[in-house]
């Protein structure tokens, strides 16, 4: 039984929530580092799964400066060498969240240097589509927030995407 689109994006988005609070809420709690479409796998029955903890580390230790991979997921205190905190792996999320949305990846085209200036900088974030959910919308705009401190924790954004998709599936004729 297929999803119908709307509520498939939001699924599949509340999938990569669950999977990044579980690691926020750990006792220390673990950072990605470097979450991007690339290192999402799917699963048997269609759920998302997060991989790649090449560049993961507990909250506790301090990376301090370190180099990362995939400028156009990576939040923009980063770009500027800035901390990674939970904050960073939320705008990271976002960029993930918007490219299943869209089926495009951040930033196309533009080099890494056009990526930081645009980013932190001008504050430039991809465009939503008309037809995306406003709740949604609101969600990302929130996730994607120039300040890390503004940005919801995971805890916040799970509760956010079950409510979402809860609706959706009301709304597309599926039982939540």
């Amino acid at each position: 039984m297929l999803l119908e689109k709307g509520t498939r994006q939001l699924t599949m988005s509340m999938h990569i929530a669950r999977g990044l609070n579980y690691l926020h809420t750990l006792d220390p709690p673990v950072l990605h580092r470097n979450l991007k479409s690339q290192n999402l796998l799917v699963d048997d029955g269609g759920k998302l799964k997060i991989s790649d903890f090449g560049w993961s580390r507990l909250k506790t230790f301090d990376a301090g400066k370190t180099f990362f991979h995939g400028w156009q997921w990576v939040a923009p205190e980063i770009l500027w060498g800035g901390k990674f905190t939970e904050a960073a792996d939320v705008y990271s999320y976002s960029m993930v969240a918007w490219e299943i949305l869209t089926h495009e990846m951040p930033f196309q085209g533009m080099n890494p240097v056009q990526i930081g200036v645009a980013v932190r900088g001008q504050k430039l974030r991809p465009p939503l589509p008309d037809d995306c959910d406003p709740g949604f919308a609101d969600l990302l705009h929130a996730c994607w927030h120039d300040l890390p401190e503004e940005r919801p924790s995971f805890v916040k954004v799970l509760g956010k995407m079950q409510a979402l998709v809860a609706l959706s599936s009301e709304a597309d004729g599926w039982p939540s």
